[in-house]
Order: C-alpha cells, then structure tokens, then sequence
C-alpha cells in the first residue's frame, strides 16, 4: 500500500504536536467558509505544533516513506483527489524497500549498502539525487520509532534500549527525546501520545496496511531478533547478574 486517507475536523481551536513519522501527506486543507488548498508537507525532524482553527477540515493522503508525488502539488484538484491519487504518487525504484531496511533493527547503513553492492557514500548520493534525507536520517528515525513502539509493554526500558540497539538506556533517552520531545519513560506515561506514535510509518507502516509485499518477511524476521534479544538477556543475567546494562553486549 503506498497511501493511507486520513479525516480530521477541527470541533473548536487547537494545537496539535506532529511527530517524526518518516512519511510525508498530501494535505487537503478546507478552512470554514474558504476554498480547499492542496498541500505537501516535509519530512519532520523533531516534534512541530501546529494550530488549526476551529471548523477546518484535512483530509490527508500519508505516503509510504520513500514514495514521492510525481505531479506539482499546485497541479492536484482537491475535489478530484481521490480519483487523481494513483496517478499522482511517484515509486523510484526499490527506495521504499531500502528505506524498510534501514528502519529495520540488526542492520546499519553500511551493511545495507553492501546488500545493494554498492559503498555507503554511493546510498548517499542516491538519496541525495532523489531529494530525499540521508540514509542516517532513515536508520536513526526508524530505530528511535520501533522502541518507542515497543514502550506500549512491560519491558523495562534498559530491555527496551538493549533490544533495539541502543549502547544503554541513557542513550535511547536522548535519541527518543531528540526526535519526540519526550524521554520514554514521558511517552509511556501518555497513552494518546503513544497511540499517535503507534500510527502506521516508518518502522510499522504495515501495521496498518492491506497490502502484502515485503512486510510480512520484515515483520517476521524482527520477532525472530526480538526472541534472540531475550534469550541473550537472560544468558546474560545468569552468568553476570551483577552486569549493569551499559556493559552488556553489543549485538
């Protein structure tokens, strides 16, 4: 699926806080008593407030990270969005797939580059060439995404930082309070908050998919390093309960 259609109605005066999601929207934007506009909004680097006055309506096409708009925006009619969408949206190549992959947890940007046969600096220039943020952008993000996603359970947050890469759960406090604003132990305590991180994006987007492709296999080989990342936590904490998390090994 390269879009999901979302609907909003502002019912009085707002501020919104939009997080980092990796994905861009075409944004239909109806003000009360004023002509739609078509819009399209930029990758987001940190948390953004926006207020949006009461009676406004946004319809909004959330595209798949990596999926781009082939047509000017100016161009798109707002009451023909619909049916002009298909058409519109942009695919190069496998650059969604490679942005999956740098979102995905075991691998860095090197080691995604050597899968394409080519050098990291060669992924950069590629992206670059596509208008797109850097493959750092994606890796860093994505990471940043998925523990922030796993926050929804039990797991102690040193767990949640070992699991996803982090070298301990002072340096995933930084990474997730320099994308979103918020330590994680903020964000596990704000479930609306938490709730809106959880919609589909990078790191998740088929969470909320109907499409196939390439995310069942992603999806499954990540439970498969989730199941290992505990295994190795508990042959850690037997051997060495005395370990801080800080000492323990890196995957």
């Amino acid at each position: 699926m390269l879009y999901h259609r979302w609907h909003h109605v502002a019912q009085k005066d707002e501020v919104s806080t939009i997080m980092p999601d990796g994905c861009r929207d075409i944004l239909i934007v109806s003000p009360p008593g004023g002509a739609p506009s078509v819009t399209l909004t930029d990758w987001d680097d940190g948390p953004r407030r926006v207020a949006i006055r009461a009676g406004t309506t946004l319809t909004g096409y959330r595209l798949r990270p990596g999926v781009g708009v082939g047509a000017p925006v100016d161009t798109l009619d707002a009451a023909r969005l619909d049916q002009q969408i298909g058409t519109a949206l942009r695919v190069d190549g496998d650059c969604p797939d490679l942005i999956a992959a740098l979102a995905e947890a075991g691998d860095d940007v090197d080691a995604v580059a050597r899968q394409q046969g080519v050098s990291a600096r060669t992924l950069q220039r590629h992206f670059a060439g596509l208008a797109l943020p850097p493959p750092r952008f994606w890796r860093l993000l994505g990471r940043a995404r998925r523990a922030v996603l796993a926050l929804r359970g039990e797991e102690p947050l040193s767990d949640v930082a070992f699991d996803h890469g982090y070298s301990d759960q002072a340096h995933m406090n930084r990474e997730v309070l320099r994308w979103f604003g918020r330590t994680p132990g903020q964000l596990r305590r704000d479930p609306a908050t938490l709730a809106d991180l959880s919609q589909p994006g990078l790191g998740n987007w088929s969470t909320g998919a109907t499409g196939g492709g390439s995310g069942g296999l992603a999806c499954r080989a990540q439970a498969r390093r989730r199941a290992a990342g505990a295994g190795l936590r508990r042959w850690w904490r037997m051997c060495w309960p005395w370990a801080p998390p800080s000492l323990r090994p890196m995957r």
